[in-house]
Order: structure tokens, then sequence, then C-alpha cells
């Protein structure tokens, strides 16, 4: 490996790793939909018989409005949570499923370009390694946050699994902006110190 590839080596690797994650997931929701989808709709209806779903969202995961004899439509403040109330966690649970494979080819090519930037800037090696490193680990699990919200949609309701996997989420966003502030941080300086 070239001497001033080695800083950037390990976001590099884990940018290609989530690269090649994302693809091998996307041809595996393909391939499996059907499987998928059973698998879901199993554990969608042991929840619904073992009381796991969390609150209010019992009701959405077993029938909607319409299923009710009266056909009276409350408006709901909160125009997001209208939205939530009314899609099927099934179909958010595939959504989100296939946000993995977009957040990973995604992040997988910022971690990739914050690891080729820093070796060409002005930056001490550790700098160049924390960027690379940051980009990469954050732009990794934060696909796999995707994932597991997906898996546990039909389980425990489309909001408890959102909050499940919060911690993740934060970190990985915390570690991704970290990577690519520096990398901003360390252009400018060279751009204004014409270097």
């Amino acid at each position: 490996m070239h001497s001033i590839a080695r800083p950037v080596s390990v976001g590099l690797l884990l940018g290609l790793l989530t690269l090649i994650f994302g693809i091998a997931w996307a041809v595996f929701l393909t391939l499996n939909h059907d499987r998928i989808h059973d698998y879901l709709g199993e554990r969608g209806t042991e929840a619904a018989k073992g009381g796991v779903i969390t609150g209010g969202e019992q009701a959405n995961a077993l029938h909607s409005h319409h299923d009710h004899a009266q056909a009276v439509e409350e408006p709901h403040p909160d125009a997001s949570h209208a939205y939530m109330h009314e899609e099927d966690p099934m179909d958010q649970a595939h959504e989100r499923l296939t946000r993995g494979h977009i957040h990973a080819m995604g992040l997988g090519l910022i971690s990739i370009a914050v690891s080729l930037i820093m070796p060409f800037l002005h930056a001490p090696n550790r700098i160049k390694a924390v960027a690379s490193a940051c980009a990469g680990v954050g732009g990794f699990f934060y696909p796999i946050s995707w994932i597991i919200m997906g898996l546990r949609t039909v389980t425990l309701g489309p909001e408890a699994a959102e909050k499940s996997v919060v911690p993740i989420v934060a970190l990985s966003v915390v570690f991704v902006l970290t990577g690519i502030s520096l990398a901003f941080i360390y252009l400018v300086k060279g751009v204004l110190r014409g270097d």
C-alpha cells in the first residue's frame, strides 16, 4: 500500500465493505421478496396475538380506520403522525428494509470520497485517519439501523421500531458528520491558504 493511503485505509475498507453490503442487500431483497413478506407477516401476527406491539400502535398493526363500522375520519394535528397512522406497517417495514440498501450505497460512497480527499490535504496523519475512520464507521452502521428498524416494524410498531434504533442512528450520524466536517475544514483551510 502506498504511504499516502495508509492513514485512510480503514475508511476506504469500510466504504468498500458498505458498498458491497448495499449491493448484496439489494440482491437479497430482490431474490427473497416473498420469503421476507411471509416472515414479516408471521412476526406481525405473533406480535398481535402476544400483545408485543406497544401503545396505540397495536391498532395500526391490526387494522386501519377504514375497518371500523363507523366511517369517522378525525384529522390529527401532527401531519407526520397522520401519514404513519395510515400506512400499513408491512409496507413501512419493506420501505425501511429498502432504505438500508439506499443508505449503504450513498454512505459507502461518502466514506470513500472522504478517504480519497484526505490524503491530498495538509492535515496531520492522525486527523486524516480519524476523518476517514469516522466516515467509514458511521456509514457502515447507519444503513444497518434501517434494516433493524424494518425488521422490528411489524413487531413493535412503526414508532417503537424507530425509537429502538436511536442510539445506533445518533452515533452513526455523529461519526459521519465528524468525518465530513474534518474533510471540509481542512479543504477550506487549504483553499484559503492557497496550498
